[in-house]
């Protein structure tokens, strides 16, 4: 229970101690966190808006589904959305979120109800569902964390007057 409680409410502790990425050679690893990365965990942990601008490949995405592996554990009642510009992308996210939840102990996973490729629900309320990003994703739906990615919004258009 001591150690529960540590994670809920350190998820730096959480992150260094707990959470295991999966590599492209099929085996598992703790994740260092950078600097940055520490710094953007802790800003997803304490604010209710975070954008995140960077460039590609350091890591946002494990340390978003880190993030997002913590809040379905130690929280109860919530929906999060993952959306992309693709299926692929928002489902990849969702992958990741589970190798993370796949690799805890058993005294730390929440009890699962429902576990595919588009949402995983628990035992304590928490529920995440992955989609694209259109007008009609979340329609009718009651969302606590919505997580957005690689939406890069072209430049508006010049009029020629």
């Amino acid at each position: 229970l001591r150690e529960w409680l540590r994670c809920k409410y350190d998820i730096l502790y959480y992150a260094n101690t707990y959470a295991q990425i999966l590599t492209p050679a099929g085996t598992r690893m703790h994740f260092t966190l950078r600097p940055y990365q520490r710094k953007m965990l802790r800003a997803y942990q304490k604010n209710k808006y975070v954008i995140v601008l960077t460039g590609r490949q350091i890591g946002k995405t494990v340390v978003t589904a880190i993030f997002l592996s913590w809040a379905v554990t130690f929280n109860r009642e919530l929906n999060i959305a993952v959306l992309g510009d693709r299926l692929a992308t928002s489902s990849e996210n969702l992958s990741k979120t589970k190798d993370i939840l796949n690799s805890l102990p058993f005294f730390m996973k929440p009890g699962v109800f429902v576990w595919n490729g588009g949402m995983v629900a628990f035992d304590n309320g928490c529920k995440i569902i992955t989609g694209t990003a259109q007008k009609s994703s979340l329609v009718g739906k009651t969302i606590h964390i919505l997580y957005l990615d690689e939406l890069a919004i072209p430049p508006a258009q010049q009029s020629k007057h």
